[in-house]
């Protein structure tokens, strides 16, 4: 696959004493709150480097670690700490990306010949392999409370294409007009996909899709690339871009295209 690509406080002697006042009042709050913080580390049992991917509201964690053979398995860690550790039979790496607040997890795996697959994991411990017809690569990434999951697939000519993926297995691919790869990265409860995708001179751009399949693409001004990363559920996007020095920024898209 290719590369995949504190709002400051106000100058607090502007407008005199009372500024002072409440900007020391935030700050005040601030350290409280940073004091009554608690920090939890954690690790499988073997692991050698974990990484955290994905959070539920109810607190349930999904992500994957690195054993010290060099195998990648995946995790899920619950509200109380317990984990439980998972591979996908016969896959020689397990990779969750995503977690509803069911405990349903989306995510892809590699075989033993070096092909990656799609999978979801109900709560139950029950999972379930999946490709796109056509796929020869196969990445799940996001999924939504009810289910449907979001990625992107390889055609045995080298173009990534996104899909949707519903509970009942039902896949539907979709491209950008013109792409030569296109990948859905979030989805929200209304199945509207975020994502990103690469033109023929190799520039990436962001993009979304509604449940009617309607594709919108952006930019932010003046980048040499943007990526979409997630989607909430008032279709509010966020990712990052770089600008033509090579510095990346975030950035946030409401839903009425307005981008910050």
């Amino acid at each position: 696959m290719r590369d995949r690509v504190e709002k400051p406080l106000s100058v607090i002697w502007r407008n005199g004493a009372p500024v002072l006042v409440v900007a020391l009042g935030m700050i005040a709050s601030v350290a409280a709150a940073d004091a009554k913080a608690k920090t939890v580390s954690f690790d499988p049992t073997g692991s050698v480097a974990t990484y955290a991917i994905a959070i539920n509201s109810g607190g349930s964690i999904a992500g994957y670690y690195r054993d010290s053979a060099g195998a990648y398995h995946g995790y899920v860690r619950d509200s109380k700490g317990t984990i439980t550790s998972f591979d996908v039979a016969s896959a020689t790496n397990t990779n969750p990306r995503g977690i509803n607040d069911k405990g349903t997890i989306s995510g892809f795996y590699k075989d033993a010949g070096n092909v990656q697959h799609g999978f979801v994991r109900t709560s139950d411990g029950t999972i379930t392999s999946f490709d796109p017809k056509g796929s020869i690569n196969t990445q799940g990434v996001g999924i939504t409370d009810k289910g449907t999951v979001t990625g992107y697939y390889e055609d045995s000519s080298d173009i990534w294409h996104g899909f949707t993926r519903t509970s009942a297995g039902k896949i539907k691919a979709f491209s950008v007009s013109n792409a030569i790869a296109t990948y859905g990265i979030g989805i929200n409860a209304k199945n509207t996909v975020a994502g990103y995708w690469e033109d023929s001179g190799d520039v990436i751009h962001g993009f979304t899709r509604n449940s009617k399949g309607k594709i919108t693409s952006f930019d932010v001004s003046g980048a040499t690339f943007t990526v979409a990363e997630s989607i909430n559920s008032k279709s509010v996007i966020t990712g990052y871009y770089q600008d033509d020095s090579g510095v990346r920024h975030g950035y946030v898209r409401d839903n009425t295209g307005t981008i910050t």
